[in-house]
């Protein structure tokens, strides 16, 4: 499958912006952020600082990392945030995050007084995509038993039961190799919603 990238998407007048901002350097950049938040009633300041500055520290050098901010506080002390800058396209920053998750769990691991986390777009999509991953699985390894067993009642017989099954299967699979070929001609710009 061709996915669409920017450029193919980039017409008309958001298109010509785009090309204006990425030629002036505004291009959009994939930011993580380290979070410290307390488990319960009002943030340590002194303990926030520590548990962030370990946490940049970790991150200080990874690779994929370009430039980490300087600690803000949130206006009422219940949070401290560093941003965290990564390099290359915002799209694929989810593939890229994993180790700088980790990296940040261990230190939130050593700072058990408060919630060290690390939070981004990259990251969001990270745990979403192996949420969805993790109960499509579970969904398919349910639903095609019970629908075959529910066939068998209907039908009366094993055979007869699993056609509509395999037809239903195929279909899919042969949908999904069509629009394989098709993006290979016009590329595919993704889910809309």
């Amino acid at each position: 499958t061709r996915s669409a990238t920017v450029s193919d998407l980039a017409i008309g007048q958001s298109g010509r912006a785009a090309e204006i901002a990425k030629d002036g350097g505004l291009e959009n950049r994939a930011v993580e952020n380290i979070l410290v938040t307390p488990y319960e009633g009002t943030l340590d300041q002194d303990r926030a600082r520590a548990a962030a500055d370990d946490a940049a520290d970790a991150l200080r050098g990874a690779k994929g990392v370009t430039a980490i901010g300087k600690p803000v506080p949130a206006p009422d002390g219940s949070a401290l945030l560093v941003p965290v800058t990564l390099g290359g396209d915002p799209e694929t920053a989810s593939e890229r995050v994993q180790p700088l998750l980790d990296k940040v769990e261990k230190v939130g691991e050593k700072h058990t007084e408060v919630r060290v986390e690390l939070v981004g777009a990259g990251s969001i999509k990270a745990g979403l995509d192996d949420m969805l991953s993790e109960d499509l699985g579970r969904a398919t390894g349910l639903s095609l038993p019970v629908t075959l067993i529910v066939m068998v009642f209907v039908f009366g017989a094993i055979v007869a039961a699993s056609v509509p099954v395999i037809l239903g299967i195929s279909s899919v699979l042969a949908g999904l190799g069509l629009w394989g070929v098709a993006s290979q001609f016009v590329a595919d710009p993704g889910p809309v919603t």
